[in-house]
């Protein structure tokens, strides 16, 4: 089956199926298969030390989703 033929049948799962299809495609990957760049761990680092310096700085996925409904308006 080609890739083209497996996106089309996930397709046609629910919402809930398709994650749980992601979710075992995942699990399928071994740990050297995930390697990042020496830049992308740098960023994650720096984004974490920001995290934690002011853990209260955040804005929820809400709070996201509404500032773009309110842009395309």
């Amino acid at each position: 089956m080609s890739a083209g033929e497996i996106l089309e049948t996930m397709r046609s799962l629910s919402p809930a199926e398709r994650r749980d299809l992601v979710a075992q495609i995942w699990s399928e990957f071994a740990e050297d298969d995930l390697l990042i760049t020496a830049a992308q761990a740098e960023e994650l680092d720096r984004r974490l030390a920001a995290h934690e310096a002011a853990p209260e700085d955040v804005v929820s996925w809400a709070e996201i989703q509404q500032a773009n409904r309110d842009r395309r308006q």
